[in-house]
């Protein structure tokens, strides 16, 4: 068997294995139930854009000569199959669905992916693993980041939301008085990850889109005003969210029908990640009608 033909096979083999392991990662944040939406939308986004970019790679070997392919370490591709050991450990040993081991699974699996594979292409190889650092990113971020400022800001929207509807309330800091209650603005309810999701999802087009061609000034010009637009969009509708909640505690309740009026799904279940899905459909609508409109095909 030539050599040629020797790293095709190790490409489609190394995919296969990465596609496991997205698969196998989203599905234990889905088993792991409604606590876990979050990390399940925000993993599926990441792995969608690294997937997309990897179904690229698997033509570049076509271009590869085989001198070249010779120069290439070959414990390179033996290391590449330790990375690949450890994810799979990882994925079946690990303690804690929060562990930290968790959000390395996509850097290491595109390590691993590329030594395998004897891939090396920079520019690919850059926005590959730039996608794959948005995970672990966005553990450090939510964690180490302040949001009481955006807890204020939802919580007067919010009121200023139940005052256009007809519900008496008033907004103090990060909580929101009603006549007989009152709802507190924390930090999973002040947007920012909705904030984080869209901006990952930004983050994940751009590479997508321009990791080939760099944007013209123009272009820059149109990115940066999507963006701006989609993290407007994304806190306003967490905020409309935080209304809908708002209703559900009020006494009397107002007359909407009952699965509208339900908390949990609007908090931590499924009906959440409602809001999510539609802050990064309109990031990509916009992405799509004002920046790739007028590129070349890509």
């Amino acid at each position: 068997m030539r050599l040629a033909e020797i790293a095709s096979l190790r490409r489609q083999w190394a995919l296969v294995v990465v596609y496991l392991i997205a698969f196998s990662q989203l599905v234990l944040y889905w088993r792991a139930g409604e606590s876990y939406a979050d990390f399940l939308v925000f993993a599926a986004t990441i792995w969608f854009g690294l997937l997309v970019l990897l179904s690229d790679v698997r033509d570049q070997g076509a271009s590869v000569d085989s001198s070249a392919l010779r120069r290439l370490p070959e414990f390179s591709a033996f290391l590449g199959y330790l990375l690949f050991g450890w994810v799979l450990s990882a994925l079946t040993f690990v303690a804690r669905l929060y562990d930290p081991l968790l959000h390395l699974i996509p850097l290491v699996s595109m390590l691993a992916f590329f030594l395998v594979a004897k891939v090396f292409r920079l520019k690919t190889l850059l926005a590959v693993l730039c996608i794959s650092l948005l995970l672990p990113l966005q553990v450090l971020i939510l964690r180490f980041t302040p949001t009481t400022i955006l807890s204020v800001w939802t919580a007067d929207l919010t009121s200023l939301l139940n005052w256009f509807f007809g519900v008496q309330s008033v907004a103090a800091g990060t909580y929101v008085h009603f006549q007989n209650t009152w709802i507190y603005v924390n930090a999973s309810c002040s947007g920012f990850n909705v904030i984080l999701l869209t901006l990952s999802a930004f983050v994940i087009f751009y590479c997508m889109f321009f990791v080939d061609v760099p944007p013209d000034r123009r272009t820059i010009f149109k990115l940066v005003s999507v963006g701006i637009a989609a993290l407007a969009f994304s806190f306003l509708i967490n905020s409309i969210r935080i209304f809908i909640l708002s209703l559900c505690v009020v006494k009397p309740a107002p007359p909407l029908p009952g699965f509208l009026l339900n908390f949990n799904f609007w908090h931590d279940g499924m009906g959440s990640q409602i809001f999510s899905l539609a802050a990064i459909s309109f990031l990509a609508a916009t992405f799509d009608r004002f920046v790739l409109s007028e590129q070349p095909s890509r």
